[in-house]
């Protein structure tokens, strides 16, 4: 009697009349709170990696070609619509794509309840819902804007499954129009095109629908063709064992990910840098599970025909994941970018899967409990990656500053003519993701990187990060040894320890008895950062670049001190 009653009040819970506004307002809830956890988590965050890429190629590429050229073989041709359209007419103002990447990611979570509660009811729908919505796991497309990209593909393929169900005309120009919009967003598209072509082939009338995916289909193939003028890499096929193994792979990150297995709970209280998704002992055991339930579901029967369309979506993703697999050792499969197309995908699989199940009053409350510890884990890790992205956005930001300096541009402002590329120390390090593009971009929309006056308001370690950036870009530099005495005055005797100031041109210097270190700092606190060794007894020469900032260098001797003779006043 108590195991009736309690499955009873269980089922109360999560079914009747009632549930479904009681779900929905909970699902509410939960997408109001996600929006603004995830807007204050990527606070601080800028332009990095592929962004910068694609803020360069708007000053390099122009008509059809701004939109439809492939970045690392991929079609991304919403994100560079939305790229040009933002940047063009609001400047590199980064909240538009911290705004889009929440609202993405929002939107899966609304569709995904709105696909699965067709099938295990609007209270059990809300479990996979609520996760992907905090899915910290994938933080880097959860909480990084650069994330949209992926996470629209996704939300707009689950909106075309959505649409396809319903079987009337309007339901299927909607689902080609969404599948054609979601490859049109990026790859991953092409796993939905699978799912949606299976559950029309699965149906009655298949004849007749089939252009509800051959459209989308033949729109991206005719890309594929004209884009392959770019020639941006080759996928090429593995064997079958390196394709199982990749598969097997990916089901333990994507379980561990899902169950949050892999998080110690010493995390909670010392965050811990991130890393990849590579699963421990634990996470392979999780995998193992999901693959022994889902084997004992197929063999059960009863399988509703929508299991084998979110098969398809999942076996497809993986699939052309494990064929653009190109490190030796195969282990691009732990990649955090994979995590939510491969995760969300997984969730499709098993919400069908549990379609028809009759769950019972003690496994019902051990899915709530996993669901409570997956999403606790997956709030920790979603914190520590918003923290590093955090910290990547700063420091391109800090080195995008130093070498728009170093070009002769002001950093953070646009317009001030074109940059003078022959400024730049050949071999200087130029940020990830930052071209000589995106230095072309700058003058026309402006500039993400900070201004002088962020950048002197920074905490003393970056700031000698700047200086450091500055230094290597070649903004001031020993030249080789001089044997003759500059023909210059004043000249004067600079002791060690002593600051001076180093103008715009070149400097001699002359050690007597020993070698003098030299140190300079601009933005960091005196010394700053070592610039090199001057040889006793001979004239050496410290070239300082010009550029925008009205504050000078200053430099610091150690040893015996140094003549110094600054250049010629202008």
């Amino acid at each position: 009697m108590r195991v009736a009653a309690a499955e009873a009040k269980v089922g109360a819970a999560f079914a009747g009349a009632g549930g479904e506004r009681l779900a929905r307002r909970l699902l509410a809830i939960a997408v109001l709170l996600a929006g603004a956890l995830l807007l204050w988590l990527n606070r601080g965050t800028s332009f990095w990696n592929d962004e910068l890429t694609w803020f360069g190629n708007l000053s390099s590429l122009h008509g059809l070609e701004a939109v439809l050229t492939p970045h690392n073989s991929h079609l991304i041709g919403t994100t560079r619509l939305l790229y040009l359209a933002s940047i063009d007419l609001l400047g590199p103002d980064y909240v538009v794509m911290r705004v889009l990447g929440v609202a993405s990611v929002l939107l899966v979570g609304t569709l995904f309840f709105v696909w699965a509660k067709r099938r295990i009811g609007p209270g059990w729908a809300l479990l996979p819902a609520v996760l992907l919505l905090f899915y910290g796991s994938a933080w880097q497309h959860v909480v990084g804007p650069i994330g949209f990209t992926v996470t629209f593909s996704i939300a707009l393929g689950l909106g075309a499954l959505i649409a396809v169900e319903r079987g009337d005309r309007r339901g299927d120009l909607l689902a080609c129009g969404l599948l054609a919009c979601s490859v049109f967003t990026y790859t991953v598209g092409l796993a939905y095109l699978v799912g949606v072509a299976i559950a029309v082939l699965l149906r009655r009338g298949r004849l007749r629908r089939v252009w509800i995916f051959l459209i989308p289909l033949l729109l991206y193939a005719a890309w594929w063709l004209w884009a392959q003028r770019f020639d941006q890499g080759r996928t090429e096929v593995g064997g079958l064992i390196d394709i199982v193994t990749f598969y097997a792979r990916s089901m333990a990150v994507n379980a561990t990910g899902i169950t949050g297995v892999d998080v110690p709970w010493t995390r909670i209280i010392e965050p811990r840098p991130v890393e990849d998704a590579s699963p421990t002992v634990i996470g392979w055991l999780a995998g193992l599970a999901l693959v022994a339930g889902l084997a004992w579901r197929v063999l059960r029967g009863g399988l509703p025909r929508s299991f084998w369309a979110s098969l398809g979506v999942l076996v497809t993703f993986w699939l052309a994941a494990a064929l653009a697999d190109t490190r030796p050792e195969g282990t691009q499969v732990y990649a955090v970018r994979y995590l939510f197309p491969g995760s969300s995908a997984l969730l499709l699989v098993l919400v069908d899967a549990a379609r028809g199940l009759r769950i019972r009053a003690g496994w019902a409350y051990a899915l709530l409990a996993a669901f409570a510890f997956s999403l606790a884990m997956n709030l920790v890790v979603l914190r520590d990656g918003a923290s590093f992205l955090r910290a990547r956005g700063a420091e391109s930001r800090l080195a995008l500053a130093m070498m728009e300096l170093r070009l002769g541009l002001e950093p953070g402002a646009a317009g001030g003519g074109a940059p003078d590329f022959t400024a730049v120390r050949p071999g200087a390090p130029i940020p990830l993701g930052a071209g000589l593009e995106y230095f072309n971009s700058v003058p026309r929309y402006g500039s993400p990187a900070m201004d002088l006056a962020e950048v002197r308001a920074q905490p003393p370690p970056v700031r000698a990060t700047a200086d450091a950036t500055l230094v290597a870009a070649g903004g001031v530099a020993i030249l080789p040894v001089d044997e003759r005495p500059p023909n210059r005055v004043p000249c004067g005797r600079v002791e060690a320890g002593t600051g001076f100031p180093l103008a715009a041109g070149i400097t001699a210097m002359k050690p007597a008895g020993a070698p003098a270190e030299v140190s300079v700092s601009r933005f960091s606190d005196p010394p700053g950062v070592a610039l090199g060794s001057l040889e006793p007894g001979r004239w050496s020469l410290v070239a300082v670049g010009a550029d925008r900032d009205p504050d000078p260098w200053r430099a610091t001797l150690s040893g015996p001190g140094a003549t110094v003779c600054p250049p010629p006043a202008r």
